[in-house]
């Protein structure tokens, strides 16, 4: 049922000209991605907090699908290990807040210095290229033909 419902969700989406989809994708990679290869033309998809497989991850990349990342899945070895496998300009920032804790406090959706910090490290760059290419990422999405708002 879910798998009907996501698909008939894109289908409405692209035939209104494109969005800009977050798709979770826990313990259903794969379903995801054939449900997204079947049917995106227009949309953009973004992955969120992608945890799938390295196989997974290179279909997601291949396809052109984007990716959300947050603090909590960089402090992980998987999650920082598949993180650096993807393209630097496929990459967005996110807090999952006020789901995700900092300490006892939830991350809110305008904190996403931290998660710049870390994809910093991760790529070795300096946090004010990181934070620049991440602005780029950001004006790639909005302004594509696929992400009609």
């Amino acid at each position: 049922m879910q798998q009907e419902i996501f698909s008939e969700a894109i289908q409405v989406s692209e035939k209104n000209g494109g969005k800009i989809l977050s798709v979770h994708s826990r313990n259903a990679t794969s379903i995801v991605l054939d449900v997204i290869e079947a049917n995106v033309q227009k949309c953009t998809p973004v992955l969120h907090w992608f945890s799938g497989t390295v196989k997974e991850l290179d279909r997601a990349i291949s396809m052109g699908c984007w990716f959300s990342v947050n603090a909590s899945m960089l402090t992980g070895k998987k999650g920082a290990g598949l993180v650096a496998r993807i393209p630097m300009d496929f990459i967005l920032p996110e807090t999952d807040g006020p789901f995700i804790m900092n300490k006892n406090t939830p991350y809110m959706p305008w904190e996403t210095s931290v998660v710049v910090k870390q994809l910093a490290g991760i790529f070795s760059l300096h946090e004010s290229k990181m934070n620049n290419l991440i602005a780029e990422n950001l004006k790639c999405v909005l302004s594509s033909k696929k992400a009609n708002l």
